[in-house]
C-alpha cells in the first residue's frame, strides 16, 4: 500500500530544506533564538505605522520608521546590527564571532555586549522618537484631529527589549 497523498503536495517525505532549517534553529542557544525573533519581528515592525494622524471624516495618514526621522532610522540601524551579530555563528560557522572576524577589537567588546547594546539602543532611540514626535489632539467645529506615535513604535520597543535580553543571556554562554 502506498503513502496517502500529502495535501500540501509531495510524497509525504519531509522537505530537506525544512529539516535543515529546524536543525539550524535547534543549534542556536535560547538567547540567540530570542534575539533572532526580536530582530526579525522588529525589522517587520519598522514597516508598520510608527506615527499617525487622523482628521475625523477627512481621513488619516501614517508613517513607518523608514520615514520617521533620525531617531527611528537609528533604531532601524540598531536592529540590523543586533540581528547581524546574532546571526554570525549561524551564517559564518558555529565558532565564529565578531571578535574572531575583527581581532583588533578591544577585549571588552564581545558579541554579547554588542547585542545587549544594540537592544538597549533600539529601546532608547524608539523612546526618543516617541517623545520628540509629539502628541496632539483637538476638537473644533465637530472635527476631531489627533496625531501621535502608533503601534509599530511600541512593537519595536518590545523587540529591542528582547534583543537586549538576548545579549544579557549570551554573556553567560561565553
Amino acid at each position: 500500500m502506498s503513502n496517502p497523498p500529502n495535501p500540501a503536495g509531495g510524497s509525504g517525505q519531509p522537505n530537506p530544506q525544512v529539516e535543515q532549517a529546524k536543525q539550524m534553529w535547534n543549534n542556536l542557544s535560547r538567547g540567540r533564538q530570542i534575539g533572532l525573533v526580536g530582530a526579525v519581528v522588529g525589522l517587520i515592525a519598522t514597516f508598520l505605522p510608527w506615527y499617525g494622524i487622523s482628521a475625523g471624516s477627512f481621513g488619516s495618514n501614517s508613517w513607518s520608521a523608514w520615514g520617521g526621522g533620525i531617531w527611528s532610522l537609528l533604531a532601524i540601524l540598531s536592529l540590523l546590527v543586533g540581528g547581524a551579530v546574532i546571526l554570525t555563528p549561524l551564517l559564518m560557522g558555529p565558532n565564529k564571532t565578531v571578535r574572531g572576524m575583527i581581532p583588533s577589537l578591544p577585549p571588552t567588546v564581545t558579541d554579547a555586549r554588542i547585542v545587549l547594546g544594540a537592544g538597549v539602543a533600539v529601546v532608547v532611540f524608539t523612546l526618543l522618537f516617541i517623545v520628540t514626535s509629539g502628541h496632539s489632539s483637538a476638537d473644533s467645529a465637530g472635527i476631531s484631529i489627533s496625531a501621535g506615535p502608533s503601534f509599530g513604535a511600541y512593537v519595536a520597543i518590545i523587540c529591542g527589549a528582547a534583543i537586549a535580553y538576548a545579549g544579557y543571556t549570551l554573556q553567560s554562554e561565553v
